[in-house]
């Protein structure tokens, strides 16, 4: 029987295409040579979530429906304990570890770095960060001096980059890694994540976003509400000065806007696809059984965003 090393190097590759993400770990740890054969192949993940807030490390790889690999990790004395598990939650069933590391954010950086390696293409990595690291830094620039000698020249192949800032300093901080940290040219989008929350209700009912360009990038703004007033709701249009203070953007950077009211009880009767403006804004509204929305943008923009967002709502 032929053995695996015996196999030439253009079925390995053959092979190494079709295997899974975890599949592809375990050969490309086996030998030098099989792991140039498994950079030598494309893979494509839906998405990566990467937090870090009070001792705790989540590295989580979404691979397909129900398919991901999880990785929980742990300051623990002198080291650290990492918790594996995957396509499951059941704790009773996590195998857990304990490696010494001196420096949690850097252990788990590192082991992205090798889990997402060069060949690994990517729709969207989300990034969650705790605020009070920057804080203490005072400056963003020593933050990313902690990125920057953990992945070195290393660069995701990315489409969308998305992250919950809180404060302005983690603003700053994740426009200038996003750019630093991805093939720019293959990067589609950014996205800011705001949430805004009370303790009756934790289900979204309204939200908004804005496409704020920036360096040549659509960089959505999006806000999701779990309690609007009955003003809020009812009101034509939302304000773009209330935009304009909370993101402190300049309103004539701005692309687009849209909005999004969840129905809590199904419409039995849409309304047909609505189009008001002004002598600087146009409004296109529509509605599904599942609750009703809107894209505002300068007039000035609307033949070029009009076709990208009719294509939205007939996908």
């Amino acid at each position: 029987m032929v053995s695996w090393s015996q196999f030439p190097p253009e079925i390995k590759r053959k092979i190494a295409e079709n295997y899974d993400f975890m599949s592809r770990i375990s050969m490309r740890n086996a030998c030098h040579v099989d792991r140039q054969i498994v950079d030598s192949t494309k893979f494509r993940i839906p998405r990566v979530r990467f937090g870090y807030k009070q001792d705790k490390c989540l590295i989580c790889i979404y691979t397909g429906i129900e398919k991901f690999l999880r990785l929980e990790i742990q300051k623990c004395g002198n080291g650290v304990v990492v918790y594996k598990s995957e396509n499951s939650f059941d704790t009773s069933r996590i195998p857990r570890k304990f490696i010494s590391s001196e420096n949690l954010l850097n252990f788990g950086l590192s082991i992205l770095k090798n889990l997402l390696h060069d060949s690994i293409e990517i729709n969207a990595i989300e990034w969650d960060l705790d605020d009070f690291l920057l804080e203490d830094s005072k400056n963003p620039e020593n933050y990313l001096k902690i990125f920057q000698k953990i992945f070195g020249f290393q660069k995701f192949h990315v489409k969308e980059m998305v992250s919950t800032p809180r404060s302005e300093e983690t603003y700053q901080f994740f426009n200038r890694f996003f750019i630093d940290f991805s093939h720019f040219d293959e990067l589609e989008c950014m996205r800011d994540i705001f949430i805004h929350t009370r303790i009756d209700n934790l289900y979204p009912v309204i939200a908004y976003d804005m496409d704020v360009p920036f360096c040549g990038k659509s960089n959505y703004h999006t806000h999701l509400c779990t309690v609007a007033d009955e003003e809020f709701r009812t009101r034509r249009r939302w304000d773009y000065e209330l935009i304009h203070v909370i993101n402190g953007v300049n309103y004539h950077a701005i692309d687009s806007g849209t909005f999004r009211d969840i129905s809590e009880i199904p419409i039995q009767n849409p309304e047909p696809r609505k189009r008001t403006w002004d002598l600087t804004d146009v409004i296109w509204e529509y509605s599904s059984k599942c609750g009703k929305w809107s894209h505002e943008m300068p007039t000035s923009k609307e033949r070029a965003l009009r076709q990208k967002f009719h294509r939205k709502i007939s996908v």
